[in-house]
């Protein structure tokens, strides 16, 4: 399969680094979900009703009433319904997400579906009363999207925030036997605070009392990277809101985030973007507000 598709797939988006539609309106102005696509972002489908198959990994599903798939970044997907199908489609990168909240706690719960796919062949929710009000949400999120403004983003971002906290309450109740949200969110808090300063993982190890063997296979286990990846991901986040909301140079940004020199700050954004930070800069400003 191709390389995964980059949000930008989506056009000029109301708001840059989301999209919400309807299942039939996204299945239209967007054919290639009906086909085996892998998307380098987010997704949230909730089907409220519509009989069809949901095709994630290399398992297929039979779709009902209520319920919602979330679909891990990387995962082949296609979808198609034999009747016209109700629902909310939601896409979201994660740089749109961490302008203002931690992505630990996001990636946490979309690897936790990442690993309940291969070990239980359950990637959807049945959307019961503990989690209610999550479609409610959605159709805020849809009310605010639809005013096409892009002003409205700190908003729907709100809102995307609400669901994934109230999924994540709700998993980590119902499966308490998972690995340890409160691990999970102190480690998150480790690197919001550390990510420009300390880049070594034996700083966070000591941190949270644990050696860096222990630490990185706790990373890759909840989250499919170890924790320099973790570390750097954040750092290249932070690079990639400086280039698109500050005139600060290249080198400027480079300096800010603690890097040695200019080139090996290149050298790291082209790794994690495939294209060089002014190139990045130059493709994604024109977008935002």
């Amino acid at each position: 399969m191709n390389r995964p598709l980059h949000i930008s797939f989506l056009g000029n988006t109301y708001v840059h680094g989301f999209y919400h539609g309807r299942i039939e309106d996204c299945f239209q102005r967007y054919p290639q979900v009906r086909h085996e696509v892998c998307f380098d972002f987010y997704s949230f489908l909730f089907i409220i009703s519509g009989r069809g198959e949901v095709r994630i990994g290399n398992r297929s599903y039979e779709t009902g009433d209520h319920l919602l798939f979330l679909i891990p970044p990387s995962f082949p997907f296609s979808a198609g319904f034999k009747e016209p199908a109700e629902g909310h489609f939601i896409f979201f990168c994660k740089d749109f997400y961490a302008t203002d909240f931690n992505p630990i706690p996001l990636s946490y719960l979309f690897s936790f579906f990442s690993v309940y796919l291969k070990e239980k062949n359950i990637p959807y929710l049945k959307i019961t009363p503990e989690i209610a009000d999550v479609p409610v949400v959605m159709q805020l999120i849809e009310e605010e999207y639809q005013k096409k403004e892009k002003a409205g983003a700190p908003v729907i971002r709100s809102y995307v925030h609400v669901i994934v906290q109230r999924l994540l309450n709700f998993l980590t109740s119902h499966y308490p036997q998972h690995e340890s949200f409160c691990l999970i969110n102190e480690l998150a808090s480790l690197v919001e605070k550390y990510y420009v300063e300390e880049r070594q993982v034996n700083f966070y190890a000591k941190q949270l009392g644990m050696n860096e063997r222990k630490l990185n296979q706790f990373c890759l286990r909840v989250f499919g990277q170890n924790m320099k990846q973790l570390i750097l991901e954040r750092v290249m986040m932070q690079a990639r809101r400086m280039l698109e909301q500050t005139d600060l140079t290249v080198a400027e940004i480079a300096y800010k985030l603690n890097f040695s020199d200019n080139s090996n700050f290149n050298k790291i954004f082209k790794k994690y973007t495939h294209i060089t930070p002014l190139q990045y800069r130059h493709k994604h400003k024109p977008f935002l507000p």
